[in-house]
């Protein structure tokens, strides 16, 4: 089998995984990953067997998993006893998609929040004629006494509403 075809440097391996090579050194010192070789320079070379099982870590990490749990989950102990960690895994597997679901609940009553919110300003500001103080609409929504923009700030201040750096 020709070489090349087979491995895979570093660099390469990193582009196609879209990783750093400096994240991929990481892995392999948490034993995540294991260069199938070394060149006769000593340069690592990986598989593309190498490439799905990051493409697994990338997949566990984006459910919450850490890094620690996955190299937890991937030291089992032999071939024999792997049932144990198994099942472990798997009940990881459920609190995390439990917590997701949780999250998935929060953020749906956040948006009921928001839409709720939307609509108040959006009957406020059809009816008003920016003489707020007289206004009906203005003093049943809160426009005039300010509390829809303290609900506003309020959501605003909302962790799940924050961007993801």
């Amino acid at each position: 089998m020709d070489h090349c075809a087979t491995y895979i440097r570093i660099g390469q391996f990193a582009k196609m995984a879209n990783k750093t090579q400096r994240a991929v050194r990481h892995y392999e010192e948490l034993g995540l990953l294991k260069p199938q070789h070394r060149s006769a320079g000593g340069f690592r070379e990986y598989s593309f067997r190498d490439l799905e099982t990051l493409s697994v870590i990338d997949s566990l990490q984006e459910a919450g998993v850490e890094l620690k749990d996955i190299q937890r989950m991937r030291s089992a102990p032999s071939k024999h006893n792997i049932r144990p960690q198994i099942l472990e895994s798997r009940d990881e597997l459920e609190s995390l998609k439990e917590r997701a679901r949780e999250k998935i609940e929060r953020l749906s009553a956040l948006v009921n929040s928001i839409d709720d919110l939307t609509n108040k300003v959006r009957e406020a500001c059809e009816t008003c004629n920016d003489d707020h103080a007289s206004c009906s609409s203005c003093n049943e929504s809160g426009l005039h006494n300010n509390s829809l923009a303290k609900a506003l700030l309020s959501l605003k201040g909302r962790p799940e509403l924050k961007e993801q750096s």
